[in-house]
């Protein structure tokens, strides 16, 4: 059984930012950790960003919707 996307984005992601620490450490030898509430913390922004991506995409739909229904009218006309 596969996991479902959401899961092995969210599992990408936090590879990526272990990943992006190591670096860090390395070129300036400073430590910075993943820790769950940074994590959560990503999870919540992006989560937000995407509600909001959602209301314009929604709105963009409507317009467009709206659009053709006048299109369609004037047509029959």
């Amino acid at each position: 059984m596969n996991p479902p996307p959401q899961t092995l984005m969210c599992v990408r992601i936090h590879l990526l930012a272990s990943g992006r620490c190591d670096l860090y450490r390395a070129e300036l030898s400073r430590h910075n950790y993943v820790t769950p509430k940074s994590y959560l913390e990503l999870l919540k922004v992006f989560s937000h960003l995407i509600g909001r991506k959602k209301q314009e995409l929604s709105g963009e739909r409507q317009r467009m919707k709206t659009g053709l229904d006048k299109a369609s009218s004037n047509a029959a006309i």
